[in-house]
């Protein structure tokens, strides 16, 4: 208890170190404060992985080298890490009390967790395995459980949760007639609960998800070039979607570093880690591609990419993301 206290005052007092320059730029243009608060950001980041580092160091010393010790304390500092933060998101997001910040972080977070965990005990579970057919019978299994997990069974964990809620009837109308005249499947729309202001597709599902914040700050020509670009990614051919899988399979080679390593002393270590450095590579570079091209879906002429480029400011400028980024897509 008293080391999460600690690490939650440590955190407060460095994120207010790192907001002191921001709040000198209150009076100039957004994109200029967006670009101070960048740093902030990252700090604020950091900040939850040092929380959770100092807290598992001190449970290393007081649990005398226990792995649950260990665990514990770095959940604690990473919660009072997060519980730091809330005065950082609030520069966002103003009007977001401390009850919701908590609710959303917990559900957000709570799905890392749980992917991470999944990670980890699968590691753990087969750290001392050196026959391969077993192994592979376990890479069978995790990306059965994995792969549902990540294209179609967390929204259903986030609905269960309250972080996805049911859209006002009108507005779920009119996105289903927006899709009908492009001629794009959308089987449901969603309000997902966040302070940011955003639109997600998920292709798997052919879902779009809303946030609040969206909704009340971009007018219907706006709101109407958000929902094209994301049903541009519903949009996308099967080959895409296996690439996205792809990508999104990543990091499953870290399972394997382990038994890699005991089985290829030389080269087990520098094959997993070019194997995650290629796919991520390629992830990124897919979804880049995905993003230009969904770019282009409401710019059907010159007035429609003015309205486009109109809405993504309003959204930089809400999110207080660096201009330079609408550059970038």
């Amino acid at each position: 208890m008293l080391s999460g206290v600690t690490v939650g005052l440590v955190t407060v007092g460095i994120n207010h170190l790192s907001l002191r320059h921001w709040h000198r730029w209150q009076t100039e243009h957004w994109s200029e404060r967006a670009r101070l608060f960048h740093p902030v950001r990252g700090t604020a980041t950091f900040n939850l992985f040092l929380g959770a580092a100092n807290a598992g160091l001190l449970g290393y010393w007081l649990a005398r080298e226990s792995p649950l010790g260990v665990g514990l304390f770095s959940v604690v500092g990473f919660a009072a890490a997060l519980a730091g933060n809330y005065g950082v998101d609030r520069k966002v997001a103003p009007q977001m009390d401390w009850w919701s910040y908590c609710g959303g972080a917990a559900r957000n977070w709570g799905l890392i967790f749980l992917l991470g965990s999944l990670f980890v005990g699968t590691g753990w579970a087969i750290r001392g395995e050196e026959r391969w057919p077993h192994l592979g019978l376990v890479l069978v299994a995790f990306l059965a459980v994995y792969l549902p997990l990540i294209t179609v069974g967390w929204t259903p964990l986030l609905r269960w949760v309250g972080l996805i809620r049911a859209v006002p009837p009108e507005l779920n109308e009119w996105v289903r007639q927006v899709a009908t005249d492009s001629g794009v499947e959308v089987r449901r729309v969603g309000m997902l609960i966040s302070s940011l202001a955003m639109a997600v597709a998920l292709p798997f599902r052919k879902e779009i998800l809303l946030t609040p914040p969206l909704v009340r700050i971009l007018s219907e020509a706006e709101l109407r070039c958000v929902v094209h670009h994301e049903l541009a990614h519903l949009a996308e051919s099967p080959s895409i979607l296996m690439g996205r899988l792809a990508g999104a399979c990543a990091y499953v080679p870290l399972i394997f570093l382990g038994p890699a390593i005991r089985n290829y002393p030389t080269v087990g270590f520098p094959a997993v880690m070019l194997s995650v450095a290629v796919l991520s590579l390629e992830s990124t570079a897919l979804a880049r591609r995905m993003e230009v091209r969904a770019d282009r879906a409401p710019a059907a002429s010159e007035a429609d990419g003015m309205v486009s480029a109109q809405a993504l400011e309003r959204l930089y400028e809400a999110n207080l993301i660096p201009a330079s980024g609408i550059a970038r897509g």
